[in-house]
């Protein structure tokens, strides 16, 4: 009898830690943000200097579906090398306003006159309340016509885990599941090719 009740309570034991388990490994994949990627857009751009470029954007939709304020945090390096051969062509990952991810609404002066602006500030801080929308757009900027293939934004991602995207090149680092916060990762296609990289967080300012 004492080795019998000795097991059930082993087993109820184990039913409990794997029951705990089980939902802290839900709650870490689950970010609360539901992110919406677009279909790529384009146009072509000449700066101030007379340098012609290439812009490939595309619209992104975050919706905040948990209970809780979620911090979004974007941010891009300055420039990044080209992933091909010629480690020379640089190309930049920028932040566009909600103009620039609406439906049906085509690229005017005005944005263009504002697009240096956004050029130069590729970092964005944003808490969205519970059920809140946002809507941004994320682009590349490079040389036209690019010495290789174009570089296209793909998907805005959370990330905790490196089980998705498995072709491409991976440059972020695998996050802990019991991690307060969640990375952003960001595929780009390039070719025939594609790589992913960090760009920011997202964290829960009341936890």
């Amino acid at each position: 009898m004492v080795v019998e009740n000795g097991m059930k309570f082993n087993t109820v034991i184990g039913l409990l830690f794997m029951m705990m388990i089980c939902s802290c490994t839900q709650h870490s994949a689950q970010s609360g943000l539901k992110i919406d990627n677009g279909i790529n857009r384009g146009i072509s751009y000449t700066d101030s200097l007379g340098a012609d470029y290439n812009l490939r954007y595309i619209p992104i939709t975050i919706i905040n579906d948990s209970s809780i304020p979620i911090r979004l945090h974007i941010n891009f390096l300055k420039e990044y090398n080209y992933p091909q051969s010629d480690k020379k062509e640089k190309f930049r990952l920028i932040l566009l306003p909600e103009e620039w991810a609406l439906e049906g609404i085509g690229v005017t002066e005005s944005m263009m006159t504002e697009l240096p602006n956004y050029i130069d500030k590729p970092l964005l801080n944003n808490t969205l309340e519970p059920g809140e929308k946002f809507l941004v757009a994320i682009g590349t900027l490079y040389p036209r016509p690019p010495k290789n293939s174009g570089i296209l934004p793909n998907t805005l991602f959370t990330h905790n885990r490196r089980d998705m995207f498995t072709e491409c090149d991976w440059l972020m680092q695998e996050d802990p599941l019991s991690s307060p916060k969640n990375t952003l990762g960001l595929k780009l296609n390039f070719g025939n090719r594609c790589m992913v990289i960090p760009c920011g967080q997202i964290s829960y300012p009341d936890s």
